[in-house]
């Protein structure tokens, strides 16, 4: 309040000078789960480190498949250990894509109060794990490609379309034993 005076607005500073000597603002830190494997739970160790004011309440991990839209979110309670990315959202993904994910603390109202990366500055996990195998060929070792996605499918339909063409266009023109006579009169 403009009534309180210079000296109440001192001893306020002093007083919130003390109290906040030697404490540590507040700070949380992750653990990255490194790759994971494909419908396995991607498991991040988030630390509250400090929280002088008592306000985090719970930790999130947001997520999304790699340049998607929306964010997902993961939450756990303080010192609760590790905030999981659900197996049946990993299990979706095929082999070696990647996962966007940021951490935050949140307060009992799920504001988010101190956040590590941002929804536009985001971490990447791999979602790792050997796809299911398709019937096909394998084009590379190790790897499995289905029979129509090959080269060499595609240069003979290629080929199949460009000789049908070029027959049907030739068999149409007919030949000149029934073509007009024209007489042009020379001057």
């Amino acid at each position: 309040p403009a009534d309180l005076g210079d000296r109440s607005t001192a001893a306020a500073y002093a007083a919130a000078r003390r109290y906040w000597q030697g404490k540590r603002p507040l700070a949380i830190t992750h653990t990255p789960p490194g790759a994971v494997g494909r419908g396995q739970p991607a498991r991040i160790l988030v630390t509250l480190e400090s929280d002088p004011l008592a306000m985090v309440n719970q930790v999130a991990v947001f997520y999304r498949l790699s340049g998607a839209g929306a964010y997902s979110v993961s939450k756990a309670a303080v010192g609760g250990g590790a905030v999981e990315i659900p197996a049946l959202f990993l299990s979706g993904l095929g082999g070696s894509k990647g996962v966007d994910y940021y951490v935050a603390a949140l307060d009992d109202r799920e504001g988010e109060l101190y956040t590590i990366g941002k929804p536009n500055e985001s971490f990447m996990l791999m979602v790792g794990g050997e796809p299911a195998e398709e019937p096909g060929i394998t084009s590379r070792p190790g790897r499995r490609v289905a029979w129509y996605r090959t080269w060499w499918v595609w240069a003979i339909a290629g080929g199949v379309v460009a000789g049908t063409t070029t027959g049907v266009y030739f068999g149409t023109r007919g030949g000149d034993a029934g073509a007009p006579v024209v007489h042009i009169p020379s001057p």
